[in-house]
């Protein structure tokens, strides 16, 4: 095929998905930039956020602070011992790189070639991020290496696909990012004071309690070890989840996703953020780890209906309700890839107590890499590469997954 995958019928090369229909007529455009006198100044909110910020970040973690200027954005990375500079200039406008928009079925869809070779592009102009997170590798090395990234653009930069080149030196191998380190993401939340760059880590230990929305209930498979029964009736678990019954380890959802730039267009199962107001005191008591197995679900959106520039959505309602971490995905997943997914990052965690939630996910996508071949002659040959980056992680990149199976105390 010579054209772009967008004039394909979606079921020809993606399969099930667990979103909508991308006819729906919920979808909605592109949102429009906030104009530049609604945003809170650049010097302002990175002071703010940034004020010393290594006194309590460990020595392999390091922040990279995201934040809007004007029609483009800045950044600023912080480390005990390497800094990166308030960087931003005419390079740093506003890219239109989200992984959601590209592999949908609609205007802005891409053959998924060019959406890897995009990315390489971006990240070769925006070389200040990558030196300054290769100084970190060898510094500190890929495998103890931590970043936890806070963009309040609502660009929907794909920060796990930044290409890292070759070092002069020749030590440190190229790759994406996502694959070669721990990545973490974060949002400002409102009269929230967590820091997931210097805060101990949580350790998401207790009870599984599942929601499995129609035609997912193949996600069974991965936790018929940690739970008996699953919720498939929405009120009775929303009702657990306010309950004071504490103790959960884990809150899983799979279900079909919806996404559009107003908080009232987005859906998970017929779930809405507007359900998520009550208090959640069973997350808020457990700190547990929510994991949202759906298309969209860690989409972030700024509602100009709201006019405050604060970024929403399921991702930030669940962690402002005290979940510790939450994991999403910003796009349309398929439906197989998704369970698929599922089972092999609860194995791995199930496998190493000790292991960091951010680490299986870097693991997983590594793995997908080097399986992906470098110059496919078939588009479909990268989807599950892309998959395997539109999973995020938010929260403490140290944060562990302490899963009990049933019958062992």
């Amino acid at each position: 095929m010579t054209g772009g995958l967008a004039a394909r019928p979606a079921d020809s090369w993606r399969g099930g998905s667990l979103g909508r229909d991308a006819h729906d007529p919920a979808r909605m455009p592109e949102e429009p930039l906030v104009p530049e006198s609604a945003v809170t100044p650049v010097a302002e909110t990175l002071t703010r956020f940034t004020a010393d910020p290594r006194r309590r970040m460990p020595g392999d973690t390091a922040r990279l602070d995201v934040q809007r200027d004007g029609d483009g954005f800045l950044v600023m990375g912080a480390h005990r011992e390497i800094l990166l500079p308030r960087t931003g200039n005419r390079r740093y406008g506003r890219p239109k790189l989200g992984l959601g928009a590209l592999t949908d079925d609609g205007d802005s869809a891409l053959d998924p070639r060019e959406i890897r070779y995009r990315m390489r592009e971006w990240s070769r102009t925006h070389d200040e991020i990558g030196d300054w997170i290769n100084e970190l590798r060898g510094h500190v090395g890929d495998a103890g290496l931590a970043l936890v990234i806070v963009d309040d653009t609502g660009f929907e930069i794909p920060w796990e696909l930044l290409w890292l080149p070759e070092d002069p030196g020749g030590e440190l191998r190229p790759g994406w990012m996502g694959a070669l380190i721990k990545v973490a993401r974060w949002t400002t939340i409102h009269r929230d004071g967590r820091d997931p760059s210097g805060d101990e880590p949580e350790d998401c230990a207790g009870e599984v309690v599942a929601f499995l929305g129609a035609g997912m209930e193949g996600d069974f498979a991965a936790l018929s070890r940690f739970t008996e029964r699953p919720y498939q009736d929405l009120p009775a678990f929303l009702a657990r989840l306010r309950s004071e019954r504490g103790g959960l380890g884990l809150v899983y959802m799979a279900c079909h996703g919806r996404y559009g730039t107003t908080t009232s267009r987005l859906e998970l199962g017929g779930l809405r953020v507007r359900d998520l107001q009550a208090p959640l005191p069973a997350i808020r008591d457990s700190h547990s780890l929510v994991f949202m197995n759906a298309c969209h679900s860690a989409r972030l959106v700024n509602d100009l209906d709201l006019g405050d520039s604060i970024l929403r959505g399921f991702a930030e309602s669940f962690l402002r309700h005290g979940a510790a971490a939450v994991i999403g995905t910003v796009g349309r997943i398929g439906t197989a890839y998704a369970m698929k997914t599922a089972c092999s990052i609860l194995d791995e965690l199930a496998g190493d107590q000790d292991r960091p939630v951010s680490e299986a996910l870097r693991d997983l996508r590594a793995r997908i890499d080097s399986q992906t071949p470098d110059e496919p002659e078939d588009p479909r040959e990268l989807l599950e590469f892309l998959y395997a980056f539109m999973y995020l992680y938010f929260g403490n990149p140290h944060t562990r997954l302490r899963l009990r199976e049933r019958g062992h105390d």
